[in-house]
């Protein structure tokens, strides 16, 4: 039988969400999710969609830094590759979800064990 580890995935999360998980703001059920999954040490992939001007504010740069250092997975909503979280051109965002493909979470994802 397979299966699969509780990896929990944030698709797209905003500079708000960001600033709650870093710090342990469980207002919400998602973000409630969030903390737990952080102090429980779960991978956890994450897909920024930021604009330029809110990732220039300082708390994004201290944010992004903390909840990497927490085991986040940040995924490009622009390409899918796997690095900082970095932000999106302002105005843009129909484009990128309509070319977002969920394959790029999904291969950050750990493989199944079996029983």
């Amino acid at each position: 039988m397979l299966r699969w580890p509780l990896v929990p995935r944030t698709v797209p999360i905003t500079f708000n969400s960001v600033g709650k998980a870093a710090n342990g703001i469980a207002d919400t059920l998602a973000h409630s999710a969030m903390a737990e999954a952080l102090g429980e040490g779960l991978p956890f992939v994450a897909v920024s969609m930021v604009n330029q001007y809110l990732a220039g504010n300082p708390a994004w740069a201290q944010n992004t830094k903390h909840l990497t250092a927490a085991g986040v997975t940040w995924v490009s909503v622009v390409d899918g590759t796997v690095g900082d979280a970095r932000p999106v051109q302002s105005g843009t965002g129909s484009a990128l979800v309509e070319a977002f493909d969920p394959a790029w979470v999904s291969r950050q994802l750990p493989s199944p064990s079996t029983d």
